[in-house]
């Protein structure tokens, strides 16, 4: 590999660092914070998304205190308080787990994940598993995918505009060591449309997918089969049936992967993941990584966040409302059994913001799925280490709500180019409040079905291209300075009950602002054509429109709950001025830099048909001398 591209090396310092974008982390305080699961059990959320109306969320993973067996995939229904409204398993006798779950257009909600059988009388078959259930938690439907010669397993999944799914995850024949890349497209019935593998020899998965504004899809996973050695961040694009576009690693020599992938405002894309080297006496050092990409997979910018001597993580990263980023993850301390949740914000070129840990004294706690769910609201899913000392293993469910404090923290009076370093910090400080521990009922089991078993033909198709290859990676000294914050105590409230939702619509009209004031005049036209994204409040897409020949858009039949929709400028316009309309007038709404809307709350059968946008035509560049 060629060397000249470098990941650059985050300090994680002070932190009232940089004065840019992105979430400030030392803003944050602990709202409340919960665990969930049975007494000395395995209990995980691995996704968190809001509930349609408002009212919660909804967390998905596995428990091994209820259900039939080994584990089962659970699903928690909580209020905006972080309260049990009702939790419910789904699964059989073996290892069972949810690994995904997402908001469909109907209302309902899609768990992805896998569902184990024993066949032959002893042999284990690991299958994917696709179960849709209503906002109660009943089920719709549930179908397995891959049949009895193989194992594979679903780890994300989205919804496709047009009313089918798509999940990505890995496929390998039974008794074999090396896995492919499984991506799967799905009718609205969970019916397989078309299937495609890709991979070389060795163990390659996919962990993450998002979707482009042109219908293309992108994953991203990891790679043994290709790269620098060891596994590799390995990142596809596909066209909207399944053929490759192209497809990229990068990592050193160490085992590096991708564990997240989003689309960003500015029509890029963000990856998250792992990045390890050998430090000097040969010791793995694993780092958080964040790569920025174009659509066409060339780097823009890429940085490795971490301490010396310990590991961390980025499993999820989500983007800010005011185009920054937050990753999540896991970080360690310097010669301490302890592993903590991490969240790090940064700018919206990758430099940190601020970051925060939580957690207690035990290895194991760690962040798996995160949402903004207002401008300075979050929430994070993962797993929390309740092991007593010398007692036996029991890990939790875990779920975090952060804001900001009634008076806000000063601002740094200068923006320096990097963060100091910080001073050391040789071990982390005590604990002082283990977080609330729910729930004290057992859940309902669910299905009482058999799944609707889909066996897998392996397809003709199989990825040829050899991905190309990321240069060398030449990391510089890291400091050993990590910030520590412990969780709080939740209080008491009493669950409530989710009401009755019926359909409500979102639209407006996007215009050329001729005049630039901001305010759509008479004769000012619409504009056809325009890109319409609408978003749920944590950022995540739900439907994607473009406006008619008078320049209106629509969004109809929606469930109420809170929204945010996005405009995407033709090429060689921009956004106007925001916020000049009044009463009598209509002005444009979009933010003149993301071209987002704020938070839209819609109650049941409402419709708000005033959100616009308007735009005018973007000077060109100055010619050059004697042009």
């Amino acid at each position: 590999m060629q060397r000249g591209v470098y990941y650059l090396i985050i300090l994680l310092a002070g932190l009232a660092l940089i004065a840019a974008s992105g979430m400030a982390a030392e803003d944050l305080t602990v709202i409340w914070n919960q665990t969930y699961g049975g007494p000395d059990a395995g209990e995980a959320a691995y996704a968190i998304v809001a509930c349609p109306d408002g009212t919660g969320f909804f967390l998905a993973g596995e428990t091994a205190s209820f259900g039939e067996g080994g584990t089962d995939a659970w699903v928690v229904r909580l209020t905006p308080e972080g309260d049990e409204v009702w939790n419910r398993t789904y699964g059989g006798s073996e290892a069972d787990t949810a690994r995904s779950i997402i908001r469909t257009g109907d209302g309902n909600l899609l768990v992805a994940g896998n569902l184990t059988f024993v066949t032959d009388g002893a042999r284990l078959d690991t299958d994917a598993w696709l179960i849709k259930i209503d906002p109660s938690g009943a089920e719709v439907w549930n179908r397995t995918y891959g049949g009895p010669d193989v194992n594979a397993s679903a780890s994300a999944v989205i919804e496709i505009d047009d009313d089918g799914y798509l999940f990505v995850g890995s496929i390998v024949p039974w008794g074999e060591a090396g896995s492919d890349a499984w991506v799967v497209r799905l009718n609205e019935s969970g019916g397989t449309v078309w299937e495609r593998r890709l991979g070389g020899d060795r163990a390659d998965t996919a962990n993450a997918v998002t979707r482009l504004p042109d219908g293309d899809l992108i994953f991203a996973g990891s790679t043994g089969s290709w790269g620098a050695g060891g596994s590799d961040a390995w990142v596809v694009r596909l066209d909207g049936s399944g053929g490759e576009v192209w497809n990229k690693t990068f990592g050193g020599p160490g085992d590096d992967g991708a564990r997240a992938v989003i689309n960003t405002t500015d029509g890029n894309l963000l990856i998250a993941g792992t990045f390890t080297e050998r430090s000097g006496n040969e010791t793995p050092d694993t780092d958080a990584l964040l790569i920025k990409l174009t659509p066409d997979g060339d780097i823009l910018w890429n940085w490795i966040y971490g301490d010396v001597g310990v590991n961390e993580s980025a499993n999820t990263v989500i983007e800010t409302y005011d185009g920054g980023y937050v990753f999540a993850g896991d970080t360690g301390f310097p010669g301490v059994d302890d592993t903590d949740a991490w969240l790090v914000g940064t700018d919206s070129e990758g430099a940190v913001a601020g970051s925060k840990t939580f957690g207690g004294i035990n290895p194991g706690d760690r962040a798996t799925s995160l949402l903004q769910v207002g401008e300075d609201d979050y929430i994070f899913a993962g797993v929390f280490n309740a092991t007593e000392k010398e007692g036996v293993v029991n890990e939790d469910a875990w779920a975090v709500r952060l804001g900001v404090p009634t008076e806000p923290a000063p601002k740094p009076t200068t923006a320096p180019i990097k963060p100091p370093k910080a001073p050391v910090v040789h071990q982390k400080p005590a604990v002082t409040a283990p977080p609330t521990h729910k729930p004290t009922y057992k859940p309902t089991v669910a299905p009482t079905v058999t799944p609707t078993i889909t066996p897998t033909h392996k397809p003709t198709y199989k990825s040829t291209v050899a991905p190309t290859v990321t240069p060398t990676i030449t990391p510089t000294h890291k400091p050993t300075y990590k910030p520590t914050v412990t969780p709080t105590a939740t209080p008491t409230v009493a669950p409530t009950s989710p009401p009755t939702a019926a359909p409500a619509s979102i639209g407006g009209l996007v215009w050329n602002d001729t005049d630039a004031d901001g305010i759509h005049g008479p004769e000012e036209p619409g504009i056809e054509g325009v890109n319409i994204t609408l978003l749920y409040a944590d950022l995540h897409t739900t439907e994607m429109t473009g406006t008619g020949a008078d320049g209106g858009y629509l969004f109809a039949n929606l469930t109420p709950g809170d929204y945010v929709v996005e405009f995407t400028p033709p090429e060689g316009m921009a956004f106007t001025v925001q916020g000049a309309g009044d009463g009598d007038t209509r002005g444009s709404d979009a933010d003149q830099a993301t071209g987002r809307t704020g938070v839209i709350t819609l109650k049941t059968g409402e419709e708000q048909l005033q959100w616009d946008a308007g735009m005018v035509v973007e000077a060109p560049p100055p010619g050059g001398p004697g042009l």
